[in-house]
């Protein structure tokens, strides 16, 4: 990633639409709401922080935690998804397609190689378009591309990076309220949120 980065100039890993230095203004605006806002106290306290002792109370990261996770992080987790599609638990993996630190590919290489309750042919089916109305218009829109065996769905969703539900909320409501409802995306030509 940061040979990538570097050769294109500062391309966003979260988000190849962007570069960083587009990120870099809204995580300014954001990071000046909870260190020099006028009312700075007021959001402590409706987040529940206002008695933090950490200095400074709000920070992008901790290195601490980031220290203390490491060895997790490197942890092969596949044994929970396995475990999931083999008791029948409904599975939603969704990747934002224009994600490149845990995009489409990276994460399609990684379940072909760990999940052996997916079989084969999954990954060699045709991916199925999942469309919804949104309650702003009347217009279909497209929230994804996916393969579905069983429980288990694996998701493409367009206009989405890294952070997808803030990217599409839209569609990451759709996909929402089919799990709620049905245990599993519903595949339709024409979906409006709430109704079968």
């Amino acid at each position: 990633m940061d040979y990538i980065g570097t050769v294109s100039g500062g391309v966003f890993k979260f988000d190849s639409r962007r570069f960083g230095y587009d990120w870099t203004p809204g995580r300014r605006a954001v990071s000046d709401m909870f260190t020099h806002s006028g009312r700075v106290q007021e959001i402590y306290a409706a987040l529940h922080i206002a008695a933090s002792t950490k200095k400074p109370v709000f920070d992008w990261s901790a290195a601490a935690v980031k220290a203390a996770l490491t060895e997790d992080a490197l942890r092969d987790y596949s044994q929970y998804y396995n475990y999931l599609i083999t008791e029948n638990f409904p599975l939603l993996v969704m990747v934002g397609e224009y994600d490149m630190l845990d995009g489409y590919m990276g994460q399609t290489l990684w379940m072909k190689k760990t999940l052996h309750t997916v079989d084969k042919d999954f990954w060699v089916q045709d991916r199925k378009i999942y469309s919804f109305h949104a309650e702003t218009g009347a217009s279909t829109r497209v929230g994804g591309y996916y393969r579905q065996a069983g429980n288990f769905t694996f998701l493409t969703v367009p206009k989405a990076g890294h952070f997808l539900p803030g990217d599409n909320v839209l569609a990451s409501l759709a996909f929402l309220d089919d799990y709620v409802n049905h245990g599993i995306l519903q595949c339709r030509g024409a979906y409006k949120r709430g109704k079968t």
